[in-house]
């Protein structure tokens, strides 16, 4: 099992753990060290503190480009913050599905 499956940190500052369907406004990533390893954290407008172990999302909370867009987000209005939602990808090296995030709410494809 890997470590994001169980990463419900007790004690911890960070916030609560990322869900896919989840739907924040981004104000600020950090990134931080623990026992356990990197831990991406999320400061939002709507959900208050979240965190992730998942690579993808520590990914995001490194980047230079999704910083920026945050930032500009902020800037605008800093009550606001970034729509971004959580959704799920299956890694392409383990097959697994991982956590990711996205500036386009996803669509549903429906029975028809």
């Amino acid at each position: 099992m890997h470590i994001s499956e169980i990463s419900e940190v007790s004690g911890n500052d960070f916030g609560t753990k990322l869900s896919v369907g989840d739907f924040i406004k981004v104000t600020k990533f950090n990134v931080k060290t623990t026992e356990k390893g990197e831990v991406a954290e999320i400061e939002t407008s709507n959900t208050g503190k979240r965190y992730s172990f998942g690579k993808a999302v520590l990914g995001k909370a490194k980047s230079k480009r999704w910083n920026e867009e945050v930032a500009k987000a902020v800037a605008k209005d800093s009550a606001d913050g970034l729509d971004v939602w959580v959704t799920e990808e299956i890694a392409q090296g383990s097959g697994r599905p991982m956590l990711q995030l996205s500036w386009f709410e996803p669509t549903t494809l429906k029975s028809q």
